[in-house]
């Protein structure tokens, strides 16, 4: 090896370790710095991430019940309902807060949280002043109140972020009960004005008070629930049941009562239909044509149902989940018709009926549905009618091609035949009330005259045979009376049968 060679191997080895030394030296800093640096990032962020939400508990008071105003034997009935009531409050997790509600908690959170900064500050600054009469020493009271000072200082950046910084609270706070409550002890409830140091005393957020009274041998309960974010009443119920009822009344009061204190909005549904003259059923009740608007009800299953002449019929069932709402469209498709053509021989511009409803005259041409029957009347100007049925099923396959449907008609029964005996029926109608006012004109007469006659101790022969004729007058008249009543009867029937011979029987025959 030369010395050329060599002295370029030593300088490129002394340079190695200069470099090596360089790097160790970056390598150390750099962990000094990020083992200063990430502790307080590190702590920052858990600071940050930590912050526990405040208001985590919804706490609410079942009182007792006033059932003074029922009868002793009756006042177990507010026993049995408060027990069912709290039964089902057991039930409950947790309350959803509202905006309202959870603005008042906050509110009052960061109004709490700045009226400790600013005490402390107070009491702090106080603690300053008195150092003036303790009598310490100069160098003593300089040392105290340059601590107090910096205490000060921090005191004063504690409030400047409490201010700053708007506490969290809590969307969905665990729901309990007092203590009491769950021992199934019922406090008094409050009297008026006094709800919200009740309240208070409680360390509740809500109260429940209930009234049961009698109203005509029924239950009349009464509920309310009294809120201190709003210093109010935020929920009002009442029923009307018979002691029988009573497990469906709990039942109906409950699912209320747990629905207001849950926070959770009833269920909503909204329905649109096509065409827009669809008939809307929810739960089989009608709801409205072509759309609804938002209706509220009891979450669960929902079944809904959209119908319209000539259009397929639709039925769902959903789930509702509660606080949310199902929007459901409908698009109904139209049936499969076929063209009928209805004509009469010789006898156009007689009328058409479709069932009852008047469609035309003929010659006229009906969209029927292929897949349902179909009940068609016709009635020519002289009154002729004919009818046939258009069974389930007919014209399938041939959608949009006319059938010809001559229906034959019936000649009506002869109008003298039967005007005869309609005349005949209401003359024997027309005599019976001739005859039974004149039989009760001439009994009233008769019971009179006789009545004069028996209690006239100086009886006559004349009086005598004037009572005998009034009463031969009555008999007979009595007489008469039922003979045209039985023959009204019987007319009124020989008129019904007359007029209605003759009438078309169903022609089955297409």
């Amino acid at each position: 090896m030369t010395g050329t060679t060599a002295g370029r191997v030593m300088r490129t080895r002394r340079q190695g370790r200069v470099m090596g030394k360089k790097s160790f030296a970056f390598v150390l800093a750099a962990l000094f710095v990020c083992g200063a640096v990430f502790p307080v990032y590190a702590k920052a962020r858990q600071e940050e991430k930590e912050t526990p939400p405040l208001n985590t508990e919804w706490v609410f008071c079942v009182t007792s019940f006033d059932t003074s105003a029922l009868p002793p034997a009756r006042r177990i009935i507010g026993e049995v309902l408060q027990a069912n009531l709290v039964g089902s409050l057991k039930a409950v997790e947790y309350r959803v807060r509202v905006s309202p509600e959870y603005a008042w908690y906050e509110s009052t959170a960061w109004l709490r949280a700045r009226a400790a900064a600013g005490k402390s500050i107070s009491d702090k600054r106080l603690l300053r002043d008195q150092l003036l009469y303790q009598g310490y020493p100069a160098w003593r009271y300089k040392r105290d109140r340059a601590l107090i000072d910096k205490d000060i200082i921090k005191l004063e950046e504690a409030y400047q972020t409490a201010e700053a910084h708007i506490p969290v609270i809590e969307t969905k706070p665990v729901f309990k009960m007092t203590s009491d409550n769950y021992a199934n002890v019922f406090p008094k409830p409050p009297a008026a004005g006094g709800e919200y140091r009740f309240c208070l005393n409680q360390k509740a957020d809500a109260f429940l008070a209930g009234q049961i009274t009698e109203y005509h041998n029924r239950i009349y309960i009464a509920l309310r629930v009294y809120a201190v974010y709003t210093r109010s009443i935020i929920f009002e119920d009442n029923a009307l049941f018979s002691p029988e009822d009573i497990n469906m009344a709990v039942s109906e009061l409950s699912g209320r009562l747990v629905t207001a204190i849950e926070g959770t909005s009833p269920a909503k549904i909204v329905v649109k239909a096509e065409p827009p003259e669809a008939v809307i059923a929810i739960n089989r009740e009608f709801a409205g044509r072509g759309s609804t608007t938002v209706i509220e009800r009891a979450p669960g299953e929902v079944e809904v149902s959209v119908s319209a002449p000539d259009y397929t019929t639709q039925t769902v069932t959903v789930d509702i989940p509660k606080g949310e709402l199902a929007d459901l469209s409908f698009n109904l498709m139209p049936l499969a018709s076929s063209l009928f053509e209805v004509q009469i021989p010789g006898k156009d511009g007689s009328a058409v009926y479709q069932g009852a409803l008047y469609v035309g005259q003929t010659p006229f041409s009906l969209q029927l549905p292929i897949n349902q029957a179909e009940y068609i009347t016709v009635e020519t100007r002289g009154g002729e009618k004919g009818t046939t049925i258009i069974p389930k099923g007919s014209g399938y396959g041939v959608q949009g091609t006319a059938t010809l449907l001559s229906i034959p008609v019936a000649r009506p029964p002869d109008d003298g035949r039967v005007n005869k005996y309609r005349r005949k029926f209401y003359g024997a109608w027309g005599r019976l009330w001739i005859a039974l006012p004149a039989y009760m004109l001439i009994n009233g007469l008769s019971e009179s005259i006789a009545s004069a006659y028996n209690n006239n101790p100086q009886k006559t022969q004349e009086q005598y045979d004037t009572a005998q004729l009034y009463y031969w007058l009555t008999t007979g008249s009595q007489i008469a009376a039922i003979g045209f009543g039985a023959e009204a009867l019987f007319r009124a029937f020989w008129y019904a049968y007359k007029s209605t011979k003759g009438e078309p029987r169903l022609n089955k025959k297409l």
